[in-house]
Order: C-alpha cells, then structure tokens, then sequence
C-alpha cells in the first residue's frame, strides 16, 4: 500500500494530514492492471467484464471508463459504512466538463452520490435520507464550479468526499482543499437496495486511479 498512501496523502491535505492514512481502511484499489482490491474488508466482484482498459495513471496505472454503464466494484458491505466515512479517488477526464452535454457520474453507492451535471456546471456530493417510493430523496447542497472552470483534460484531479450522520455533516474535497462543507439531515445509515458500489456511468468518460475508502 506504500505507493498509494504516498500519493493520498499528498493529495488529501488537511483531511488526513496528520493521521495515520491506514487507520480504519475500508477498501483500497489500485487500478494496476486490475481490479481485484489490494484490501478490502467486505467481499468484492470476482469476474469482470475481458474488455477492461488499463493506461498509465497518477500511480501505477488506472482503469479507462468510457461507456456509459457503471462498473459495479461489489457490494457495500463491510466495504462502506453509510452512516460515515471518506471517499478519495484520482480522475482523469479525456474531456474538459465545460464541453460534456450530460450528467457525469463518478462513483456512487446508495444513498451517497459523485456527480457533474452540465446544465447547472457543478460537481454535487449528493446524499439521500431515505429511498421513497419513486425513488432517493437527494440533497445538493454540497458542490462546486470548480471542474467547470479550471479543470482541463488529460490532466490529474483528486476528489473525496466525508460524511457523517450523527454530525450531519458532508464535505467536499478537491486537490486537498476543502471546495464544500454542509449540514444536512438527508444521511442515513443504510444502502436500502442498492447495495453496489459502483464506478462511473453517466457519460464519465476518464481514467480513474487508487481508490480508497475509509471508516
């Protein structure tokens, strides 16, 4: 995990810039030619789709996600605790979000979303409080403008994002700084039935290099 933990803790600044980087790891994938976690407390997909592409990423290399349907990487269990913890990923986009015409999603599991939507230029950290009948109650009060003006393509971003439900809090991170930080009462701490974390989707055209989740 050293070569990971070198690169997140540069990039994660202030959120985990004096704390021990592996204490309470969840999930830890490095994109090296694979997708087999290098740990994970829960379980994980043992069989991926053959056409996978792999480039040269941030460190080691990373995964090319160009099609719309996102990548399931398992289920949350044991992997992700809803109720609160931290998400941190390189992204790479082959296009500047300014010239994409549809929602991107990045990366979700239940109730927690990573989205880009054009028609409002944010990137939202959203969450859900519950799954309704027609569906997640989102809130979006955690985002930004700053893919939508200074992001270019080909080029290196960090995101993560931390939650909490006693605390209410979320926030957002990019490249080490603190871009958002909200209450909110919609956290709860279950998945309801979508039980997957899932990669991409949604027109999120990039590579994506060491993910890691924290408890």
């Amino acid at each position: 995990m050293k070569k990971v933990f070198a690169g997140l803790i540069f990039a994660l600044g202030v959120l985990v810039a004096k704390a021990n980087i592996s204490s309470g790891l969840c999930y830890h994938l490095t994109f090296d030619n694979s997708l087999k976690p290098e740990f994970a407390k829960g379980t994980y997909v043992q069989e991926y789709p053959d056409n996978l592409i792999f480039k040269p990423g941030k460190v080691g290399s990373a995964l090319e996600l160009s099609q719309n349907k996102a990548l399931s990487l398992g289920n949350y269990l044991g992997n992700l605790n809803p109720a609160r913890g931290t998400v941190a990923f390189w992204f790479n986009p082959k296009q500047t979000p300014r010239e994409q015409v549809n929602t991107i999603q990045l990366w979700r599991c239940g109730g927690l979303s990573l989205t880009m939507t054009h028609r409002n230029k944010k990137i939202y950290f959203m969450s859900a409080s519950n799954q309704a009948p027609d569906g997640w109650v989102w809130d979006y009060s955690t985002h930004s403008h700053l893919p939508y003006t200074l992001w270019k393509a080909d080029n290196w971003y960090h995101i993560a994002i931390s939650w909490d439900a006693t605390t209410k809090n979320k926030r957002l991170y990019i490249d080490g700084k603190q871009i958002s930080k909200k209450n909110t009462q919609h956290i709860k701490n279950y998945n309801g039935s979508d039980t997957e974390i899932l990669l991409g989707g949604n027109n999120s055209n990039g590579l994506f290099d060491e993910l890691a989740i924290w408890q």
